[in-house]
């Protein structure tokens, strides 16, 4: 296994401009220092990933707490759908009723469908984690189609950052490089981190799956953060499936995990 990997490492210094080397310090871990207030956090939604969305909540539950979390996320099953769909009663996970019937003030065309979000792994794997965390906590689901207009998802965070209070956190739930060798997805990543480090809705909205799942979700997110004048951004993982199963020769999906903070 060991020389594999250093066969690996010796392709991809070549062949990716040293792109596996800076990727390997992202991974290695979150820093130990004191953190900035989050106001949003990305968060994969794969299992695989567990271990690194557990160390990136407990550091974050050591300094804050949050009354309310919203979670953006793709719309796996029905994506022909209406740009947004959420539910008021999801099994075992605490809903606020109040801010989510303001929602369906605010866009009647929304799509209410408890079977949908129940079925959801981009809410309900995340959820699962963040409801240890901060156990006090009620959930705002929202799961978004890969058809929308930005005015719509400008609308959508402009209701969001003035109506939600001070102490909500806003998750989104993406992976990002999809079906991807590691060398590939590290140089994909950094384009990523880099176009929402710049809040650059337009290069965004043009990604496929070869850079994340969900550009509506993750601009939403960008959106709203933005509006609540999070200006750091700060990468805390840059990982891929490959590392965390230690099989340098797999096809899969990476995982960033970073925040914007005051």
């Amino acid at each position: 296994m060991r020389k594999e990997w250093l066969i690996i490492l010796l392709v991809m210094l070549v062949g990716a401009a040293g792109g596996w080397n800076h990727w390997r310090g992202r991974i290695a871990g979150v820093q130990t220092e004191k953190i900035s207030r989050v106001r949003g956090i990305v968060l994969p939604h794969h299992e695989l990933a567990g271990e690194i969305v557990m160390r990136s909540l407990e550091r974050l539950a050591q300094t804050q707490d949050f009354s309310h979390i919203v979670i953006f996320s793709p719309n796996h099953f029905q994506p022909d759908s209406y740009t947004f769909s959420t539910a008021d009663k999801i099994k075992d996970l605490p809903l606020d009723t109040k801010y989510l019937r303001e929602l369906k003030e605010m866009d009647a065309n929304a799509v209410w469908d408890q079977k949908l979000l129940e079925n959801e792994h981009g809410v309900l794997i995340p959820a699962g984690y963040l409801k240890n965390y901060f156990p006090r906590a009620s959930f705002l689901p929202i799961i978004f189609s890969p058809y929308f207009n930005q005015e719509r998802l400008d609308k959508m965070a402009g209701w969001l950052a003035q109506a939600m209070p001070a102490d909500t956190l806003f998750v989104v739930s993406v992976d990002f490089a999809h079906e991807k060798m590691a060398e590939e997805a590290a140089l994909k990543n950094l384009e990523t981190i880099e176009t929402i480090k710049n809040r650059d809705y337009q290069r965004l909205f043009g990604y496929g799956n070869d850079h994340l799942d969900s550009p509506a979700a993750m601009g939403t997110w960008m959106m709203t953060t933005e509006k609540l004048e999070a200006k750091n951004w700060e990468t805390w993982y840059d990982s891929h499936g490959a590392m965390l199963t230690d099989n340098p020769l797999l096809n899969g999906t990476s995982y960033v995990i970073g925040v914007f903070t005051d």
